[in-house]
């Protein structure tokens, strides 16, 4: 049998990609047991440096095994898997210039698309594309039929009208869409507003630095964003445990990046 190191699924010897994580599946038990998948990596040496990596930053439990596919995958027992997972986005963005990004297995934090009104630009375009078609095949159609203006002969006006109102419909139902997405859109703007306002005036970002004891200016620059994401996600999480984590996290980077703005200054 195979397993995904990260779902834990069990799968049959011949599949060797898990269908819902996409990582390499693993070969034996014991390899999935105690530890959790950190990063897949491309080559033995490679995987290698992440582990001295973690190592030297006091994770001691990871470990590189060779999967499927010729790659490699960097475990760590599950009890060190958030800190390891702090420090290797870290260590994998000093690495950028050296690796390409696609050459690494990494979960990357969800977030909402607060500030993306294309969904709602796109329906706009949709629905008046459709509601236009509709309107013009309908009258077209009807002028023919009465006479009016011969366009179409026959039965092929009637058509016409038919098609025209059933374009018309779609555009209205599209705009109906729509405009449930904007209700949709708007209560989910001031859920984050909400939020993130609370956040500041309970955790001022000034301040972020002297609550926490630390210094952005001694951190790795590319761990700074990790760090910042990981403290702030859980002081919001204080307003409501159960928070939806996509409005977490969309909040959480908004603070890190004033606070990442406000240390360069």
């Amino acid at each position: 049998m195979a397993w995904c190191p990260k779902c834990k699924e069990e799968y049959e010897d011949h599949v060797e990609m898990c269908a819902d994580c996409h990582v390499p599946l693993v070969h034996e038990i014991k390899d999935i047991e105690t530890d959790r998948l950190l990063i897949v990596v491309k080559s033995e040496e490679e995987g290698e440096r992440a582990l001295e990596f973690l190592e030297y930053s006091g994770i001691k439990t990871a470990s590189v095994i060779e999967s499927s596919g010729n790659e490699f995958l960097v475990n760590v027992h599950q009890d060190d898997w958030e800190e390891a997972s702090r420090l290797i986005r870290g260590f994998l963005i000093g690495e950028k210039e050296e690796v390409e990004a696609e050459d690494y297995f990494i979960d990357e934090y969800a977030m909402l698309e607060i500030e993306d009104n294309r969904e709602l630009t796109e329906m706009k375009s949709s629905y008046q594309a459709l509601l236009g078609i509709g309107l013009f095949m309908f009258a077209i159609g009807l002028v023919s039929a009465l006479g009016i203006i011969r366009v179409f002969a026959g039965n092929m006006a009637y058509i016409i009208v038919f098609l025209g109102a059933v374009f018309a419909l779609a555009g209205i139902f599209s705009k109906k869409k729509m405009d449930e997405k904007k209700v949709e859109h708007a209560k989910l703007r001031k859920q984050y507003d909400d939020l993130y306002y609370w956040y500041l005036d309970k955790y001022p970002l000034d301040r972020f630095e002297s609550r926490h004891k630390i210094q952005l200016d001694e951190i790795d620059e590319g761990a700074k964003y990790f760090i910042l994401m990981d403290l702030i996600v859980k002081e919001v999480k204080t307003n409501d445990q159960n928070a939806e984590e996509k409005m977490v996290n969309t909040v959480a980077d908004k603070a890190a990046q004033e606070i990442l703005a406000l240390s360069h200054h």
